[in-house]
């Protein structure tokens, strides 16, 4: 998948010198690190989870954008789709777009904690 990021000339300027003394693309040091920081995310996340008492798993297995958040993405996404999105809403989106994936995260995990202790749902 190919997109464009705007960058921070100090940004840019780091990212190109580390890539340079690494002998390697500056695409592919971004897309390590993204993927670095997000794989760290995810184990912080599920180790958080397995301490959990039973009823804070299976209320984490219920967890959801709230309503307004939902729909607000929604219609922040139609945007995008039609090309009319400012970076407000730009900015807007892509932190609704993590509230999302840090739910689901939270709601996988804590599934899959209910399904190690044998809760199936159960107090």
């Amino acid at each position: 998948m190919e997109i464009t990021i705007s960058l921070p000339e100090k940004v840019f300027a780091n990212l190109s010198n580390f890539a340079d003394k690494s002998h390697r693309r500056i695409d592919e040091v971004i897309a390590e690190k993204i993927e670095r920081d997000f794989a760290i995310d995810t184990a912080e996340l599920e180790k958080q989870i397995a301490v959990c008492s039973n009823k804070e798993v299976l209320k984490l297995a219920e967890i959801t954008m709230t309503k307004s958040e939902d729909s607000r993405l929604s219609d922040l996404l139609s945007k995008q789709n039609e090309g009319i999105l400012s970076a407000n809403d730009q900015k807007e989106m892509w932190q609704l777009m993590e509230i999302s994936r840090i739910a689901t995260l939270k709601k996988a995990y804590a599934l899959r904690e209910i399904s190690r202790r044998g809760l199936n749902g159960k107090n």
